[in-house]
């Protein structure tokens, strides 16, 4: 059944809002991928603060006709989804490639990421990258490290006191 331009115009509408709220944008194409296979995908997202919207090309070229973006949807080869994040910037492109190890059904064409068009292989490339969470844990590792060392140090020295005086306590007894 057609939609009619109100119903158009309605999920344009929707389109502008979510892309305008998402950190970054993984654009795939998917090849008959199962209803179980794409609710694993929602749910995988979900837990990620990200969505998953299957769009069609014509709609989003319009939805996006006037963002920097620098690629029409319909130049896209298959079936477009879009992966918006609105937490982590890098948890599409990380869901999206982990999804894929077991579920080939579903492939990187590019996205948003910082505010400009990035490849397939960027794509890829950003999926391997940590978390804000995880920088900010080895961030923190990293700022403790040397005042471990020096703590590690100072009671080493206390214990080699410690051991020392024990030591001439012992031999005189």
């Amino acid at each position: 059944m057609a939609k009619t331009r109100s119903r158009k115009e309605e999920i344009v509408a929707g389109l502008k809002d979510h892309l305008g709220r998402a950190k970054s944008v993984v654009v795939a194409s998917y090849n008959a991928m199962s209803v179980a296979q794409s609710q694993e995908l929602r749910k995988q997202l979900e837990a990620e603060q990200a969505e998953y919207v299957s769009v069609k090309k014509t709609l989003l070229d319009v939805a996006v006709k006037d963002t920097g973006w620098t690629v029409s949807a319909r130049s896209l080869a298959g079936s477009i989804s879009l992966l918006l994040g609105y937490g982590d910037e890098v948890a599409p492109a990380k869901v999206l490639m982990t999804f894929r190890k077991k579920n080939e059904v579903i492939n990187p064409l590019g996205g948003i990421f910082e505010g400009r068009w990035i490849t397939a292989e960027e794509v890829t490339a950003v999926s391997t990258l940590p978390t804000k969470q995880q920088l900010r844990g080895q961030l923190v590792g990293l700022l403790n490290a040397p005042i471990s060392g020096v703590v590690g140090a100072l009671n080493a020295n206390i214990r080699q006191l410690v051991s020392v005086i024990d030591a001439i306590g012992n031999s005189k007894k």
